[in-house]
């Protein structure tokens, strides 16, 4: 029923020198979970379409793997979901974002060195573009 409960049951259920990693990866999918945060970035990931201006560029930093493949996603299939929608009369697909950045920009050594925290960090970059004169 407590936190020191759990932390107690993962530390008779996993090896020694595993224990910080895992509870780590546990708490955060806990948070992740409680606070619903990914249905909260889809939902600002979506919106932020309608507020950008055309050509107006959207810079996202991500923390962790399943952040990171919303934000991969948006700017690849112009959706959070991994599939794009297709227009009916031209065949091709509906994407008003195009990548600014091909990968992702990572910290590097000397700002890691600087700044722990900075080394799970993904940064993205996406122009949103206007479909009538985009080929």
């Amino acid at each position: 029923n407590t936190t020191l409960e759990l932390v107690n049951v993962i530390n008779k259920i996993t090896p020694w020198k595993h224990r910080a990693k895992t509870l780590a990866k546990c708490f955060q999918a806990l948070r992740i979970y409680v606070n619903d945060e990914l249905d909260a970035l889809k939902e600002a990931l979506m919106s932020s379409n309608k507020v950008l201006n055309l050509n107006g560029r959207l810079v996202v930093m991500s923390y962790h793997s399943l952040e990171d493949r919303l934000v991969k996603n948006l700017f690849k299939y112009g959706s959070t979901e991994n599939l794009s929608e297709t227009n009916d009369i031209t065949n091709t697909d509906i994407n008003p974002w195009h990548a600014v950045t091909n990968k992702a920009i990572l910290a590097s050594d000397d700002e890691i060195s600087k700044n722990r925290r900075s080394r799970s960090v993904k940064l993205r970059v996406g122009s949103k573009i206007d479909l009538n004169n985009y080929s």
